[in-house]
């Protein structure tokens, strides 16, 4: 901006003055336009790398992996374990008795 102020009060010629602010202001949006362009190849990688993280959740195989490896985890906790074991050794007695009664 401050070269557009210098050259432009060093020239006297209204046209030679009109062709200062045409150059700077082309200038300006030469690098506006790459800076959009920039950010859309940016956005355009951001949006590739989303696609591609959601259509990784997405997949099947992805998902019963996930489901069994948290039904797995919920087992192995000590409450569970506890109360798995209880409940088959209840089943083991009502057999037994059962068995012994006949």
């Amino acid at each position: 901006m401050d070269r557009l102020v210098r050259e432009f009060s060093d020239s006297n010629d209204r046209s030679a003055r009109r062709t200062i602010v045409d150059r700077h202001v082309e200038d300006g949006v030469a690098d506006d336009t790459e800076k959009i362009e920039q950010q859309i190849a940016q956005a355009r990688e951001e949006l590739a790398a989303t696609l591609d993280q959601l259509a990784e959740r997405a997949n099947p195989q992805q998902l019963a992996e996930d489901v069994k490896g948290r039904a797995l985890a919920f087992l192995n906790t000590p409450q569970v374990r506890i109360g798995l074991l209880a409940a088959g050794g209840v089943a083991v007695v009502v057999v037994v008795r059962k068995i012994v009664k006949r």
